[in-house]
């Protein structure tokens, strides 16, 4: 996660724990043995700490390196240490610099969720998320997507008007064609809140 992101959704600012060394700094060779129990109590917790936060940063790494092609890892790696001095940032950076954007495969994928239409025996709140997902990754794409260009949810009628169905409710909305796109727009909000109540 992003250092500013990290502040600004816990409100504290995130440090990587540094090695502590072999033994507690600043304990004067006289000092009480109580102070320097504290002192090496202290000292043990941030020896775990940061072992914790070096076996995670080196776990994150190994499942980058398992879940890509190494052909894609190469330009980032040493001869000699490998991806010891990158960290999963860093990786994960690269990777999306170099090869993060999405194939016509996926973009079919990302396009079929967003316009595949809800089956009434799947939970209304699952369908919106799986379609806002499917949004959200293809404008990451370059590409656009309104809901007033939701042809699953449009249906074209008679009369020049457009039947939006409601499938959850058994209600058919007809919006006359001489509406702006707000409305339908505000008409779709509507269902998908009420949906989220259900």
């Amino acid at each position: 996660m992003d250092p500013a992101r990290y502040l600004q959704v816990t409100g504290v600012a995130f440090v990587n724990p540094a090695n502590p060394g072999n033994y507690p700094a600043n304990v004067p060779g006289n000092a009480a043995a109580g102070v320097r129990a504290r002192a090496e109590a202290e000292h043990k917790e941030q020896v775990r700490e940061y072992e914790t936060f070096q076996g995670v940063t080196q776990a994150i790494k190994d499942i980058i390196q398992e879940a890509v092609d190494h052909e894609y890892l190469l330009e980032i790696e040493d001869e000699i240490l490998g991806f010891l001095n990158q960290t999963p940032t860093d990786m994960m950076t690269h990777l999306r610099n170099r090869g993060g954007a999405l194939d016509f495969a996926d973009t079919k994928t990302l396009l079929s969720e967003r316009d595949g239409e809800w089956d009434a025996s799947e939970v209304p709140q699952l369908y919106f998320n799986r379609v806002e997902k499917a949004i959200q990754g293809l404008t990451r794409a370059g590409i656009n997507s309104t809901l007033k260009l939701r042809a699953n949810l449009m249906q074209p009628s008679k009369n020049g008007r457009t039947d939006l169905l409601d499938r959850r409710r058994g209600r058919i909305l007809r919006l006359s064609s001489r509406q702006n796109t707000q409305k339908r727009i505000n008409k779709i909000n509507l269902l998908r809140r009420t949906s989220r109540r259900i």
